[in-house]
């Protein structure tokens, strides 16, 4: 065999062992999105979210059904059974609530995720990583036109470095904006559909109620007066 038809022959079965999967066609979908009919509401609001700007990327409208098992084309959100069916290797029950699975076989994509907000983040990094989605603020965002949506083979899992992550800034107030961008700190406003926030005792300002000065320095409160121990 000549050297070049050799070439050929190991470019083409690369490319082969790599092959992609296609979401949308000429505005056309061509997968079926999947949740758990046991999904939490978070990972329903999630199946709600990705065909929203599925549709403003590709303009075409993908269905969400609720069902146990995958169909041959599908987009499986959240760790339900027919998650588990296809990707029986990836150990669902061990993620973190925070860690996300990003997986691809053959033409099915997994986005999911532990609970609470996994599947949400994998929804969200899906969109920003692959599809070229980014939310800035609030009233600026970015949501690139791609009639023909294809990825590549995905392997991807990961979790946020910091259990509490809160810019505090204007647009970090909206509840949106920081399910879509990783935040779930106290002033978030995320409703537990939007995955729910992180609080800790209080915010700010938390000293007396932390350590409450008639617990703790009630002899000093005796001798010189509440007004001197406050």
């Amino acid at each position: 065999m000549r050297p070049i038809a050799l070439l050929t022959l190991l470019v083409a079965a690369t490319v082969a062992g790599r092959a992609e999967l296609q979401l949308a066609r000429e505005g056309v979908a061509r997968s079926v999105i999947i949740v758990d009919p046991a999904a939490t509401a978070t990972e329903a609001f999630a199946a709600r979210e990705l065909p929203s700007h599925l549709r403003q990327i590709t303009g075409a409208e993908f269905s969400v059904q609720t069902n146990t098992r995958a169909p041959r084309r599908a987009i499986l959100v959240g760790g339900g059974n027919a998650a588990r069916q296809t990707f029986a290797k990836v150990p669902f029950d061990a993620l973190g609530p925070e860690e996300l699975v990003i997986k691809t076989k053959g033409n099915r994509l997994l986005l999911a995720g532990g609970r609470p907000r996994g599947t949400l983040y994998a929804v969200s990094r899906f969109l920003q990583w692959q599809c070229g989605a980014n939310w800035w603020t609030p009233w600026a965002s970015r949501i690139p036109k791609q009639p023909d949506l294809r990825v590549g083979e995905l392997d991807l899992r990961e979790k946020p470095a910091f259990e509490y992550r809160e810019p505090f800034w204007h647009p970090a107030f909206d509840a949106d904006w920081s399910r879509q961008n990783g935040c779930n700190g106290n002033s978030s406003r995320l409703t537990p559909e939007k995955g729910g926030r992180i609080s800790y005792k209080g915010f700010v300002h938390t000293f007396y109620p932390l350590v409450p000065p008639e617990k703790h320095f009630a002899g000093v409160m005796r001798k010189n007066g509440r007004a001197q121990a406050n």
